[in-house]
């Protein structure tokens, strides 16, 4: 009883520090644990054998781990909630990181990889106070997806540590929202949201295919065309859900899964425009013009060039994609078709999976197409030749969607009128984080310091200037962002000084930014957007409020 009694009032104490104080004191808490679990296994020095990583093991882990328990109290302290139902809190992250940690220190059998998720989940429920089946479920799928990206005998040593942990804390995500919401009927869910998650599964699903057609189709020849198999395949599955609206998708109010999206697109013409004519315009045209530069480029297809001539032109080439990137994202969010621009950015990005699991697999007529594409403009983390996935392109896309897709259900804001100015005005840099992060700032940081950059920063081999040119190109873009979106257009001393902290906060988001673009190992296209989403969402909190 006394035990019961202690571990009661821990809980309470638990989830009455995370939702109350202020948010630095509680941001402390979740990746607390965290952190002190990371410093135990890395002065521990152990890894598991099991497991394949490109690079070095623990590449970018320390952040990987951190970034999400901090991010997701951010944004519960700002009272907004990222999913329906919320189902994934600061405090599951957490667990789930220590496990991820210990996955990474200690090779177990089945066994073992039973009792360790079974006591993760009493310890949760009991002394955190977390809910057991979502637990056990974000558990359950973050341990089976790590075991499929780090594997030897999978994806092992396509990804680097870090990227294998984002995985499968996403795909674990995906897992315990749908089992919430298949429990709720998906009462609270909107058609857009329910769509999106549908398109995800379906994307697990055909990378599921394309492992067991690999092994069932054992000759060579046969092999090459596994992926297509699985693409054909999970169409077809696609289309029955579609046509049929299984699994609780309510035809009564939402009609079938492909009427609501044909509507989706056909009813309003904004949709039509971006889908058929200004996108696609936008793609042929930039994507040749970049093309048609790189083979008309001396530098890159000379013989005589220098190699580090030719490195310095090809970050140029990979950059005017994040231009691209600008231009195909920034006018979705201004003209207020942000629930359309999500859906988009899941259809595009398992349009991307699919091509590059062709181009892995080496399906006839078009995995030489890709290959001669992606290799103008690979750097020396990704190496074809042994293997590596080509994926900076799938994790640019993913860098501009993740801080539209970790705001509030979109369609819960679109028409509905903010509170002030000043809430807008932080409502777009929210959504527009990603672009601002990567195709505004990483570009300018990248072309800058291979230009004009002389001075180094210790121990990194990027360039004071290119960091300059960081923030300086986020802040300016950042401002004409707003401009655009009519912030600013009342006037007022409450207004004025609100505007002046929000300057404040985005010039202290965007200078921590750019050090990290300096330091990290991780894939700068995921890692600065999460981290500037979450700087600027403590910033904006303790200097707007």
């Amino acid at each position: 009883g006394a035990v019961n009694g202690w571990l009661g009032s821990a809980a309470d104490r638990w989830r009455f520090s995370s939702r109350s104080g202020s948010l630095p004191e509680a941001l402390a808490l979740a990746p607390y644990g965290v952190l002190g679990a990371y410093v135990v296994f890395a002065t521990l020095g152990r890894s598991n054998e099991k497991l394949a990583f490109r690079g070095c093991a623990g590449d970018g882990v320390l952040f990987t781990v951190c970034i999400g328990p901090a991010l997701l109290t951010a944004i519960e302290q700002t009272g907004q909630s990222t999913w329906p139902g919320a189902p994934v809190s600061a405090e599951v992250l957490a667990v789930a990181s220590v496990q991820a940690l210990m996955d990474f220190a200690v090779s177990m059998n089945l066994v073992t990889h039973v009792l360790q998720i079974a006591t993760f989940v009493f310890l949760g429920a009991t002394v955190m106070g977390l809910p057991t089946e979502t637990l056990g479920t974000f558990l359950f799928a973050q341990k089976l997806a790590l075991r499929c990206c780090l594997s030897r005998d999978l994806w092992g040593r396509c990804f680097s540590s870090s990227e294998g942990l984002f995985w499968a804390q996403s795909t674990a995500t995906l897992a315990a929202v749908l089992q919430l919401g298949y429990h709720t009927h998906f009462v609270a869910w909107s058609s857009s949201s329910l769509f999106t998650c549908a398109l995800m599964v379906h994307a697990v699903i055909f990378l599921m295919l394309t492992a067991l057609f690999a092994r069932l189709l054992t000759k060579d020849g046969q092999r090459s065309w596994a992926s297509c198999c699985a693409s054909v395949t999970t169409l077809g599955l696609f289309i029955v859900w579609g046509i049929s609206g299984a699994c609780r998708w309510s035809t009564t109010t939402r009609g079938t899964p492909l009427q609501w999206f044909t509507r989706m697109i056909l009813e309003d013409e904004r949709h039509l425009q971006l889908a058929l004519l200004q996108w696609p315009a936008i793609l042929l045209l930039v994507i040749g013009a970049i093309q048609a530069a790189a083979q008309r480029s001396e530098v890159l297809t000379g013989k005589k060039t220098t190699q580090h001539e030719r490195a310095v032109v090809k970050v140029l080439f990979r950059k005017a994609f994040h231009v691209l990137a600008i231009l195909l994202f920034i006018p979705p969010i201004l003209g207020g078709q942000v629930a359309f621009l999500s859906l988009a950015f899941a259809v595009a990005a398992i349009l991307f999976v699919i091509l590059e699991a062709f181009r892995v697999s080496q399906t006839p007529w078009i995995a030489h197409v890709l290959d001669s594409f992606v290799a103008q403009y690979l750097d020396t983390r990704e190496n074809t030749g042994r293997g590596d996935l080509v994926v900076t392109h799938l994790y640019l896309l993913l860098g501009c969607a993740l801080p539209i897709w970790l705001e509030p259900p979109l369609e819960q804001q679109i028409g509905i009128m903010l509170q002030s100015q000043l809430d807008k005005g932080q409502h777009v840099l929210r959504l527009t984080a990603g672009v601002l992060a990567v195709g505004v700032g990483d570009a300018c940081a990248a072309a800058f310091g291979v230009r004009f950059g002389r001075v180094r920063w210790p121990r990194s081999h990027r360039t004071v200037e290119g960091s300059m040119a960081f923030v300086v190109g986020v802040l300016v873009a950042a401002r004409i962002l707003l401009h655009l979106s009519s912030y600013g257009s009342d006037s007022g001393e409450h207004k004025e000084s609100g505007c002046w902290a929000l300057f404040a906060a985005l010039v202290c988001t965007t200078m921590l930014t750019s050090l990290l673009e300096v330091y990290t190992q991780s894939i700068d296209n995921l890692v600065l957007p999460l981290y500037f989403c979450f700087a600027l969402r403590v910033f904006t909190h303790s200097a707007v409020g």
